[in-house]
């Protein structure tokens, strides 16, 4: 009998090595959308225009302990904030301090358009820091268009449209970015997640801005999400798998603790599915004005 070929080291009689080699080589479909990153930035720098500093330094806006950068009205005053080491377009700023001035005063958010070089406002309300005289929360879901980044870099601003009173502050404890997160203003409605990085495929096209993946071939699928976040103190999280926008089944549900804790969620699903239907995630809480924050994420789908 022939030794064994050391070249072609399945030629030991091993037929059945040779068949699983060629198994894994003509295996089925796969895809993953991911997000394995520092997601959130504080500001590396502030610059005020027409506004007075009278305490605090950029410095003391990148933790919550109430010590400020506080900027006292002397016209209609902006304070831009620059944010860098960015990876994609950020989804969210949170706020944490509060303006003491005007009821009737309009504070607004607006984010750089670095193409255009201008300044466009986040939101369409009358006014995004209302007036008050202790420290609140804001949450801001960002426009999504590359426009706003430049490298690694975007610019957030809280500008007054207002006439100035000496009397008025504007104290900021906390401002930071979020590059992968999600706002739920709507108690139980289903929200898109999106935002993820691209990561391997076969005969799925992965389409990781829009937060979803196609599917080339009819078949049995494994779909399956798993991450790792925080959010609003005691909501209940809820993911669910949808196929064409159509609700599939849910995947987790986690209920956050009174410090919005972070913390793993997971799930899975077999799904049967025909070529080109999409695949996406849909998130959900039980409060209104919930958000989470994602530090690692794992969105899959494998052909089995």
């Amino acid at each position: 009998m022939a030794g064994p070929n050391p070249r072609r080291p399945w030629a030991r009689g091993d037929f059945l090595l040779a068949g699983r080699v060629a198994a894994l080589e003509a295996g089925g479909g796969y895809g993953e959308l991911y997000a394995d990153a520092a997601v959130a930035h504080t500001a590396d720098s502030v610059v005020v225009t027409n506004g007075t500093i009278t305490s605090g330094v950029v410095k003391d806006t990148r933790t919550i302990d109430q010590i400020y950068l506080d900027v006292q009205e002397s016209g209609k005053f902006e304070i831009a904030f620059t944010f860098s080491g960015l990876s994609t377009i950020p989804v969210r700023a949170n706020f944490v301090g509060y303006y003491d001035g005007n009821p009737a005063h309009d504070v607004f958010l607006e984010i750089y358009d670095y193409v255009g070089a201008a300044w466009d406002r986040v939101t369409a309300a009358a006014t995004d820091f209302p007036d008050g005289s202790a420290e609140y929360s804001l949450q801001f879901d960002l426009p999504q268009d590359a426009k706003y980044l430049s490298t690694d870099e975007c610019q957030v601003r809280i500008r007054h449209d207002s006439v100035a009173v000496g009397a008025h502050h504007m104290f900021t404890d906390f401002i930071e970015v979020i590059e992968l997160g999600l706002s739920m203003p709507m108690a139980g409605t289903e929200y898109l997640l999106s935002g993820f990085s691209d990561g391997s495929s076969r005969g799925v096209t992965l389409n990781s801005a829009a937060g979803s993946m196609t599917v080339d071939e009819t078949g049995i699928y494994l779909a399956s999400l798993n991450g790792s976040f925080e959010g609003l103190a005691d909501a209940v999280i809820s993911a669910a798998v949808y196929v064409n926008d159509v609700r599939d089944r849910g995947l987790f549900r986690r209920k956050l603790g009174a410090g919005g804790d972070v913390g793993n969620a997971g799930g899975s699903a077999v799904l049967s599915l025909t070529a080109d239907d999409v695949l996406t995630i849909k998130v959900s809480a039980d409060i209104t004005d919930a958000y989470i924050t994602i530090y690692t994420g794992s969105f899959q789908v494998h052909k089995i």
